[in-house]
Formats: structure tokens, C-alpha cells, sequence
């Protein structure tokens, strides 16, 4: 099965610079960063998406409760046909569970999308054990895949899977992913990972590529 949403990061232009051709990564959407929600269907579900916690009881939380179901929908039309059983996690947000700003959007994403998908297990292996600043406010100083690995935490899965499928909203560089990926194949490493991003983060003149994935890719 082919989806012309869903597209494998090593076939179109400006990758993510952390990431390697080896890298099984795929994305579905282009966010366009600098630009605000008007910019593309893109940037208003990823910025509804990752709406602060500081607005949940306002007007504005519907908006992002609607984008939570959107990602766990349009995974699910992809994902949703693979015949394997699979362990599916979330890439650690930025905060740890216990401070007041962590965001639980990819939980909840994550825990419908599984509602939907009975071959689907999520898990969470990785954690974030230090709290970072989020990339994008961190100012010139963009961490390091050292310095984001240092601040995760691994659980062992039982029983061990052989497919891991990391979730996330946004990949930019590909920092937390690469950081996340070394954790994995220091404590498991018999784990096929994947990537798979709501968006990659492009400027405005980046060149888009529509190249259609084929579902095989996973378990091959």
C-alpha cells in the first residue's frame, strides 16, 4: 500500500540535517517555520497541536483537542493496514512528566490512535529524566544529540518487541530523534526503529517533494 501523505525522508530534498540515509524516517506534512497559522493547513494543525497547556479551560483548547485527533486519524490510515503487531512510542517532549509545563498531546494522540489500531501497542521506553528548553526558544544555543541524550531515561520493554515506531509532532534537525535512536541501540539493540513526524520543518523556499512510500518499508 502506498500513501501519498505519508513520505520517507531519505527520498525528498533537505532532509533533516542530524539524519542519515539510513535513518528510516517518514513525515507527512510540511510546517513552514516564521509563518503563522494563515501560512498553510500545516502550520495551523501543528501550532493548534502543540497550543500550551496554559490554555486548557479556554476557547482555544477545542482547536487543540481536534488537532490530537486529526494526527491519530491520518496515522491510523497509514499505519492502521500493516498486518504485524507493533510497539508504538512517543518522543519525549522537552519537560519531564512532573514539571507543570509538560504537554501530554503525544499521550493522548498516541492512546487514541491505539484505540484505533489493534496491532498497535503503546509503550515508553524512553523518557525524559532532565527537563530542556524547547529547541525553538532555546536561543542560538540549539542542543547537542549529546546533550539530549544525556537528559533521557530507558525502561525495558517486556516482552521485547522487534519493531519500535517513535511518534513525533515536528522534526527539525533531528536532535531528540538521534538521541532517542542511541538510547534504543545501547539497551535493545535487536529494535527495528522508525521514525514517523506529523511535519518536518522547512523555510518557505525549501523545495517540497510528493514522493509516495510504500507501507512495505516497515518490517522489511
Amino acid at each position: 500500500m502506498t500513501s501519498p501523505m505519508w513520505k520517507q525522508l531519505d527520498q525528498v530534498e533537505n532532509r533533516p540535517a542530524r539524519l542519515t540515509p539510513k535513518d528510516r524516517c517518514f513525515y507527512a506534512r510540511d510546517y513552514a517555520s516564521g509563518k503563522d497559522y494563515s501560512y498553510s493547513e500545516a502550520n495551523s494543525l501543528i501550532k493548534n497541536f502543540k497550543k500550551s497547556v496554559s490554555k486548557r479551560g479556554t476557547s482555544e483548547w477545542h482547536y487543540k483537542e481536534q488537532a490530537i485527533k486529526q494526527f491519530a486519524n491520518e496515522l491510523f490510515t497509514w499505519l492502521g493496514d500493516l498486518d504485524e503487531e507493533f510497539f508504538i512510542a512517543a518522543i519525549p517532549p522537552s519537560k519531564r512528566r512532573d514539571d507543570p509545563e509538560f504537554d501530554s498531546r503525544l499521550d493522548t494522540m498516541l492512546t487514541e490512535f491505539e484505540r484505533q489500531c489493534q496491532k498497535a501497542h503503546v509503550v515508553r521506553p524512553v523518557e525524559r529524566a532532565t527537563s530542556m528548553l524547547p529547541a525553538h526558544i532555546s536561543g542560538s544555543h540549539r542542543p547537542t544529540v549529546e546533550e539530549a541524550y544525556e537528559s533521557l531515561s530507558w525502561t525495558p520493554l517486556s516482552p521485547p518487541p522487534t519493531t519500535l515506531v517513535l511518534v513525533d509532532d515536528v522534526i527539525t534537525a533531528g536532535t531528540t530523534y538521534k538521541a532517542c535512536q542511541r538510547l534504543i541501540e545501547e539497551n535493545a539493540p535487536e529494535l527495528k526503529v522508525y521514525g514517523v513526524f506529523w511535519a518536518r520543518t522547512i523555510w518557505p523556499d525549501d523545495p517540497f517533494a510528493n514522493v509516495e512510500v510504500d507501507l512495505s518499508a516497515f518490517f522489511d
